[in-house]
């Protein structure tokens, strides 16, 4: 509520001040969830502010909190500029994926988004991890794409990955693929069923009563 977002902008405006100093203002357990919150309900002066805030920490799982987040915006123009940040070469290696998994983790536009920048910007996205450990790769295409739940969907990812090979990947599209299926077919069996329906909750919620 109003409240809770009052008081997580007052904590966020205190720790961006001087992270360091100001670090007890929002502890590790609550600034995920809280940078997300602001930058969610913010604009432009909030995600630059966070970014600015990324060159003040000195940390690794500080910097990785700031990448939970960064990806919340409700612009689609703050998603992508986000996205364009994880392979701009300012962030580690082993670290960009984390950026892309919060565009996509912000919203179902954001996982569109996200699958979208990823075919794009394949090729890059390629030469900037051919000599990592293939896992670097593999967390890379599941933050982009193990979100989506349906077969069509699936099916689409597969032509991508048949058309651009990873042989050192095939194994984790494989799983995520099956999963995506999996799950796909899971929501088709429920939306057949009455918990689709409205008057199933109406009755159920004044059975409960």
């Amino acid at each position: 509520g109003p409240e809770w977002l009052a008081e997580a902008r007052r904590r966020f405006d205190r720790y961006v001040e001087d992270p360091a100093a100001n670090a007890t203002e929002l502890p590790d357990e609550y600034r995920v969830p809280v940078f997300q919150a602001v930058v969610q309900n913010g604009g432009a002066k909030e995600h630059a502010t966070l970014l600015e805030t990324f060159k003040k920490l000195t940390t690794n799982i500080d910097q990785k909190h700031v990448f939970q987040a960064i990806g919340f915006s409700r612009e689609e123009k703050l998603k992508t500029e986000a996205l364009k940040w994880a392979i701009s070469g300012e962030v580690k290696i082993q670290d960009f994926f984390y950026i892309m998994g919060s565009v996509s983790a912000s919203s179902r536009f954001g996982l569109d988004l996200s699958w979208s920048f990823f075919q794009r910007e394949f090729s890059r996205i390629h030469s900037m991890v051919k000599t990592a450990s293939p896992s670097i790769m593999d967390s890379c295409i599941a933050c982009c794409a193990a979100g989506f739940c349906s077969a069509a969907r699936a099916d689409e990812i597969e032509a991508f990955f048949e058309a651009h090979p990873l042989p050192l990947n095939k194994r984790k599209i494989a799983q995520m693929l099956e999963e995506i299926r999996t799950n796909a077919k899971f929501l088709d069996l429920a939306v057949a069923t009455d918990l689709a329906k409205e008057q199933f909750w109406k009755e159920l919620a004044a059975a409960s009563r």
